[in-house]
């Protein structure tokens, strides 16, 4: 993860976004397995009858919909500890973040508007 390069360049509140957001991917894989294996549960009922609202409606909608309230209650809980585990790496435990921007005048974007 390049997110030392990231805060050095942009600063923390970026790298914290980053770091959210690559978290979030990696765990957004367990529901995703789970989604695909109802999905394909799913097809064959309904190549099975034929019927889409018997395909549709099976036992295990509610059991997914339990497991992804769990599964984001431990997201949660995961991204807690990794965010404080980020601020203790880079020393803003009181989330007091550097205004670090290493980016020189000349390549910084200024919008101007030209009536």
């Amino acid at each position: 993860e390049p997110l030392n390069m990231i805060k050095n360049y942009y600063g923390e509140n970026y790298a914290f976004e980053y770091a959210f957001l690559i978290h979030y991917q990696s765990w957004l894989q367990i529901p995703t397995f789970f989604g695909i294996v109802i999905f394909i549960y799913q097809v064959t009922r309904y190549f099975e009858k034929g019927e889409l609202l018997y395909a549709i409606d099976t036992p295990y909608n509610s059991l997914y919909g339990l497991f992804v309230t769990f599964w984001a209650t431990s997201f949660v809980q995961s991204w807690k500890s990794k965010q404080k585990e980020i601020q203790y790496i880079w020393s803003c435990e009181d989330s007091s973040f550097k205004k670090v921007d290493e980016r020189t005048e000349q390549f910084k974007f200024y919008n101007i508007y030209n009536p």
